[in-house]
C-alpha cells in the first residue's frame, strides 16, 4: 500500500490514541465513534436469512412455499427481535467522514479542507476537550469529531503523515488527483516521437489543466506563474541518454494553498523512438 499513490484511506481510531501501523500521507485517522439517529430495526422478510431450510434462503421465500411454516418461523423471528434493545446505532466515524469528503469534493473540490464540517444525525460518543484534541492532532495525527454549540463538527484536516508538506488532507488529495490526471494526459505520447513537438504538446496539455485548477482556487498565487510550473525538454528535464532510452520526463511544481511553497512532482513516460 505504501507504494501506491492513487488511494486515500479514511481510518478509525478506537481510543483516540491507536493509529495505523503504516505512517502515510495517504491516511487520515478519525475519533471517536458516532451515535447515530438510526434505530436498530427488524429487517424485512426479504432480508431475513433462514439457515434451517435447505431449499429456502429467506423468510419471504418461505412464505411462497409453505404458509404454515412461514407463520411459525415469523413468530420465532418476531420473538427474537422483541428482545433486541431499541437503541440508536453507534458506528465508527469513517463512514460519516467519507460523506463529508464527498460533499466537500462536489461543492468545492479535493483541495478544500473537509474541516469544521457539520455532521447531521450523528453525535460523538466521547467528549473530546481542547487539550485532548491538541494531543491527538499534533502528536498522533488524529482528527477529532466534537460537539460544539450543539452541532457536530469534524476536524478533518490532517493526514497521518511523517511528511510536513503532505500533513494536510487537501494537499495530499490534491497531489494524488493531479498525479493521476497528469499521467492520463501523458498517455497520448506513448507512440509519438520523443521530440520537441511532442514535448510542447505535453507541456501545453498539463499547463491548461493546472491553469484550470488555479482559476478554481486550488493553487495559491496572484497569477498563474506564481501558482505552478511545467518543465520539459532536453537539458532541462532530460539528458541525451534519457531521450535515447525513450524516456520523456516532465517536472510539475505546484504551490498548494497550504503550505505556500512549491511541491514538485516528476513524471516519466516511455515514448516512441
Amino acid at each position: 500500500m505504501q507504494k501506491k499513490v492513487d488511494y486515500f484511506l479514511i481510518a478509525d481510531s478506537v481510543d483516540g490514541n491507536t493509529v495505523p501501523s503504516i505512517v502515510s500521507a495517504n491516511i487520515a485517522v478519525y475519533y471517536p465513534d458516532l451515535v447515530t439517529s438510526l434505530p436498530i430495526d427488524r429487517p424485512a422478510d426479504t432480508d431475513t436469512v433462514l439457515t434451517d431450510y435447505p431449499n429456502v434462503g429467506t423468510l419471504a421465500e418461505l412464505q411462497t412455499t409453505s404458509v404454515e411454516e412461514y407463520a411459525a418461523a415469523k413468530t420465532v423471528v418476531d420473538t427474537e427481535w422483541a428482545n433486541v434493545p431499541t437503541k440508536p446505532i453507534t458506528l465508527p466515524p469513517s463512514a460519516a467522514v467519507a460523506g463529508a469528503y464527498a460533499g466537500t469534493d462536489a461543492s468545492r473540490g479535493v483541495w478544500k479542507a473537509p474541516a469544521n464540517v457539520a455532521l447531521n444525525n450523528a453525535t460523538p460518543e466521547k467528549v473530546v476537550t481542547d487539550a485532548d484534541q491538541g494531543t491527538m492532532n499534533d502528536h498522533k495525527g488524529i482528527n477529532a469529531i466534537r460537539q460544539i454549540y450543539r452541532k457536530r463538527h469534524a476536524d478533518l484536516g490532517r493526514s497521518y503523515s511523517g511528511q510536513e508538506m503532505f500533513s494536510y488532507v487537501p494537499v495530499r488529495r490534491l497531489f494524488n488527483s493531479v498525479e493521476r490526471d497528469v499521467k492520463r494526459a501523458m498517455q497520448f505520447a506513448v507512440f509519438e516521437p520523443n521530440s520537441q513537438p511532442t514535448w510542447e504538446a505535453v507541456r501545453s496539455a498539463i499547463d491548461h489543466y493546472l491553469y484550470g485548477l488555479w482559476q478554481q482556487g486550488a493553487l495559491s498565487g496572484s497569477k498563474a506563474s506564481e501558482a505552478y510550473f511545467v518543465q520539459i525538454g532536453k537539458d532541462v528535464t532530460m539528458s541525451d541518454d534519457d531521450i535515447k532510452q525513450g524516456k520523456m520526463i516532465v517536472k510539475v511544481g505546484m504551490a498548494a494553498v497550504r503550505p505556500a511553497e512549491f511541491i514538485i512532482l516528476q513524471f516519466t513516460q516511455n515514448v516512441g523512438q
